[in-house]
């Protein structure tokens, strides 16, 4: 049985992949991946496919296992649809909820901060939950979103932010600043998954 090689995690509209055995990442924003969905498969399946070749990615004849960080909205038919492309290219995927794999505690709330929207991950009354809020609400300003979520939602102790979100760095500092929450992130925010 072989061992897993790879991992590969979807955000919004960024793939994500490790091989764990070069400890080498390799990542593509896909113009066919909208909110960690296919918006079309045959186009999408020509992006993947550069993707692999680009990266220089090689497939033995009887492959390796991938295993699939998904998040936890993603419904059954994408997944399916994701498990369909990724086995021309591994023998195996097996997938793994993101809120299963988050160092998560009640008083920390994990976001995944993207241009289209904010995920939350945590925990309330020992239940794991994940929200999905659409930055359109508010103006697409991530900061009134996140402000909105610890004044009615939440009141965390400490947040960690992650994502493609490239003000994830001058959100953390308002945050600490106007909410007076402890937050940070990671120095390589956007693979943050992968490096946890």
């Amino acid at each position: 049985m072989s061992k897993i090689r790879y991992k590969l995690f979807i955000n919004d509209n960024q793939m994500y992949l490790l091989d764990t055995k070069k400890n080498k990442k390799y990542e593509k924003v896909f113009i066919n991946l909208k909110k960690d969905e296919i918006t079309d498969e045959q186009k999408f399946y020509f992006e993947l496919n550069q993707f692999i070749r680009k990266s220089k990615i090689k497939i033995p004849l009887f492959g390796y296992k991938v295993l699939f960080y998904i998040n936890d909205n993603i419904n059954d038919i994408q997944k399916n649809k994701f498990k369909e492309f990724l086995e021309d290219y591994f023998q195996k995927v097996i997938f793994l909820k993101l809120s299963n794999q988050l160092p998560l505690n009640k008083n920390t709330v994990i976001l995944n901060v993207t241009e289209n929207y904010i995920d939350i991950f945590g925990i309330k009354k020992s239940e794991k939950y994940v929200l999905r809020i659409e930055n359109v609400i508010f103006n697409n300003n991530p900061f009134n979103t996140i402000k909105h979520i610890i004044q009615t939602l939440i009141k965390p102790k400490k947040i960690i932010l992650f994502g493609t979100n490239n003000k994830i760095p001058k959100l953390t500092d308002k945050i600490n600043k106007e909410l007076n929450i402890n937050s940070y992130y990671y120095e390589d925010y956007t693979n943050y998954f992968l490096e946890e």
